[in-house]
Formats: C-alpha cells, structure tokens, sequence
C-alpha cells in the first residue's frame, strides 16, 4: 500500500548522514541526477532555515526528495506547501485510525504544527548557481522522540504509534498525489487546501524577513504562496519570504 510512490523515485538509505539536503545537493553537482529519496536515520549536521541546528537523533524522520523542475525557483517554492499537505494529511490519518483528536495546522511557510507545537519542518534548497533544474525539498519529522528544544513535540507523545519507515511510505505516498495535483492543476488548488488547514489565519502576526519586522491581521496567501497581511493602517502588505510570530 506504502509502495507505490517507488515506482517513481529511487530511494537511498543511510545510517548516518550529516544531512539528506547536503547529501542531495552533492549529487546535483556530481550530475548523478534522478528522481530520489534519501533518507538517513540520523544526521550529523541538521539543519532547518537559516542555518539553524535540527536536532537529528535516531527515532524521527529525516528525508530529502530530489525533483526535476521546469519553472522558476520562486514557483518551486510552492512544494513546501505541498509537502506541508501531505504530512498534514498522515498525522491527521494516523490519529483519526486510532482515535485520537489532534489539532492539526500549517504554519506559513513551512512548519506543522499540533495545538501550536512543532512536530515537522521543511526546507526547500535549490542551486540556483548550476541552473540545473532540480531541487530538493526536505523534512524533518518527530516520530519517536521529542526534541530538546521549546514548543516541540511528537508522535510518540500525543499517543499515536507508528515507525519512521512507516512514515517515510505514508508521507510519499500524500506526496505522489499532491505532487501531481500541483504539476497538473498548478498552485491554484494546493493553495485553497492550505488555507483551511493554516495557523492563527485572521490574527494578529509578526512577518520578519531577517531585515524588516511588519505587524498586521493573516489574511490569507496569494496565488504565489506569498503571505498577505492587513496592516493597522488598511494598507495590505505580503512577504514572499520571512518567518512569522504570532502575539
């Protein structure tokens, strides 16, 4: 049931690594290109956006998927929602299977979060000085252990059972289908699917793009992913890029 995704990607296995997305990268630049899964049980190196450590112990997941792409990086940004999609659609199978309620959310760009907690991220690299056409898209995703780090949690602590490998099958599987929805439809239907599953939507936030900090009420995201803000003054503001807070 978990298997049908391998007939379109070839998966790489590894005990440790010290990061799926360094180990993807390397192999854009060696031109040993394909369609590819690389999934370590640890990483010596995680990492999430800017930089920042993710903590890499064995018991969670740790995935990259390697994709061709034939449009601008700014539209391939938009995958990160479609893999935000397809985990949140595992968790919430998982938890609905063995009747356990969750509230379940997307946070703008690329988070999932469980009653305001973090449980997976994902991070989207390309290599924008080859022009090769290929990116790669990783996730970070807390089966078993709960990270050492403030508002996080995981499978395992809100009681739903599972392994990492059955994860890995389940989330590419989603992936296949929302993957294929996008490549067909374009973002127009991810998007509406997005927004009914996004976090704090209508409330207050605080977008910081690492330069500028703006204030103003989440109204929504526009048809390229970028988020749309209503500002105290009645100006709209969207931010293509940035990390929201939320007051």
């Amino acid at each position: 049931m978990y298997l049908k995704w391998l007939q379109q990607y070839n998966l790489l296995v590894f005990e440790e690594i010290d990061s799926t997305n360094n180990e993807a990268k390397r192999l854009i630049k060696s031109g040993a290109l394909d369609r590819l899964v690389i999934w370590s049980k640890q990483q010596t190196d995680g990492r999430g956006r800017y930089g920042r450590n993710w903590s890499s112990q064995e018991g969670n997941l740790y995935m990259s998927v390697l994709l061709p792409v034939q449009c601008s990086l700014a539209k391939a940004a938009q995958l990160s929602f479609v893999m935000g999609l397809s985990v949140y659609d595992v968790i919430s199978g998982l938890a609905k299977k063995q009747k356990i309620k969750l509230d379940i959310n997307l946070k703008w760009p690329n988070d999932i979060l469980i009653s305001g907690m973090k449980i997976g991220g994902i991070l989207l690299e390309s290599l924008p000085e080859e022009d090769t056409g290929w990116v790669v898209l990783g996730l970070g995703l807390n089966v078993e252990n709960t990270p050492d780090v403030e508002n996080s949690t995981s499978l395992k602590d809100l009681g739903i059972k599972g392994n990492v490998g059955h994860a890995l099958g389940m989330v590419m599987n989603k992936f296949d289908y929302y993957h294929n929805l996008w490549t067909i439809y374009g973002f127009s239907k991810i998007r509406q699917m997005w927004i009914k599953r996004a976090y704090k939507l209508g409330e207050v936030v605080t977008i910081s793009d690492m330069k500028n900090r703006i204030s103003g009420v989440f109204e929504t995201i526009d048809k390229d992913g970028a988020m749309k803000i209503k500002l105290a003054s009645g100006e709209k503001y969207s931010m293509s890029t940035g990390e929201i807070f939320f007051g």
